[in-house]
């Protein structure tokens, strides 16, 4: 019985030291060809189902492993792709580049991160190393370069994605919110609580989703025919001490707002401290609203009233379309244009009330 033992232990061993099984021992095995083998692990329609099924499992027993150089001198693909992001801390990209993952874990991608720090040029920077190491496509979270790097790809027919825009640029593949059409339906719902004199505290460095959400506000103030008040508008960043600092201001204003729509929900959080400080109560003294629906939003007290975007399904979405934009063309052409725009949701929570 030991010696039984002994002989399976051994026997493991040497299956653990021997060398990788290649793509010509599977043929030999399953007696096929070795292009149907390859076929056959690539999942392709041109090999019957029993054969696939055969194949893979001698490929599985013996352990095989693709060899991704000797396949991407083939495909002439890496099956990796470069992602730009402003800051890898922020919780929005956070949710984005999880949605990325997915996807691109599904198709066996690998992602190299990179990120800007918001620097235009550090972000040109950054994507044209990720093209020097002969990645197949690029994804680029809220970009800040604007249409500026667009010649450099389109001489190397690389694949640019990008993710919530800052600026429209000459890029032709894009995937974003709404950001009109959102904030225009969170300044209806102050409206329609009965507020009046609704504040606007922007991102003086978000550039085309910004420049969206501020004419949203205008647009429905306009159609309500609310007088617009520039006093009401103060520009700010989307951080905790831009909230903060833009809600200040507000409430410094001879016209103190009764409601406050914030570009995002991390500056809604900053203006929640400075509500606090300036010792009111948020929406029983002043209404405040969001746009993003991080995490952190509905766990805040009060809950914050914010525009969900689906930050999971744009990276989802985004990844999708590079992996079509990366994939071999069937009619020699591709797609000169995909700019894909999603909607928000408006999501009531407790931060917003009826005017009293």
């Amino acid at each position: 019985m030991h010696d039984a033992y002994q002989i399976e232990e051994t026997s493991a061993v040497l299956n653990v030291m021997r060398k990788p099984i290649s793509l010509k021992e599977i043929a030999r095995l399953a007696h096929v060809s070795h292009p149907t083998v390859s076929r056959a692990l690539q999942n392709s329609p041109l090999v019957s189902p029993s054969t696939r099924d055969r194949i893979r499992k001698i490929a599985a027993e013996y352990g095989y492993r693709p060899n991704r150089n000797a396949r991407s001198l083939v495909t002439q693909r890496s099956n990796s792709i470069g992602c730009v992001v402003t800051d890898i801390a922020d919780p929005f990209i956070g949710e984005v580049i999880s949605g990325v993952e997915q996807i691109a874990a599904e198709h066996e991608y690998s992602i190299i991160l990179t990120s800007s720090g918001g620097d235009p040029d550090r972000e040109t920077r950054a994507v044209r190393s990720l093209v020097e190491r002969a990645i197949d496509g690029v994804l680029v979270i809220a970009a800040m370069a604007g249409g500026a790097p667009s010649p450099y790809f389109s001489e190397r027919e690389i694949p640019i994605v990008l993710i919530n825009n800052h600026h429209p640029g000459n890029f032709v593949h894009s995937i974003g919110v709404a950001n009109f059409e959102g904030a225009q339906l969170m300044t209806q719902h102050l409206l329609q609580l009965g507020h009046r004199r609704i504040g606007y505290i922007g991102n003086q460095f978000g550039g085309q989703a910004d420049e969206d959400r501020y004419r949203g506000y205008r647009a429905a103030l306009k159609k309500v025919r609310v007088r617009y008040a520039s006093e009401l508008v103060v520009d700010s960043e989307s951080s905790l001490e831009g909230g903060c600092r833009g809600m200040k201001q507000l409430l410094d204003s001879p016209a103190r707002p009764t409601a406050v729509f914030c570009y995002d929900d991390i500056t809604a959080l900053g203006a929640y401290k400075a509500i606090r400080a300036a010792g009111l109560q948020i929406s029983k003294d002043i209404s405040v609203a969001g746009f993003d629906d991080l995490f952190f939003s509905s766990y805040l007290e009060p809950s914050l009233t914010t525009i969900s975007q689906p930050m999971r399904e744009m990276g989802e979405r985004a990844m999708k379309l590079l992996l079509d934009l990366v994939a071999p063309s069937t009619n020699g052409k591709r797609p000169k244009k995909t700019q894909i725009v999603i909607p928000g949701k408006l999501m009531i929570r407790n931060s917003t009330s009826t005017l009293r």
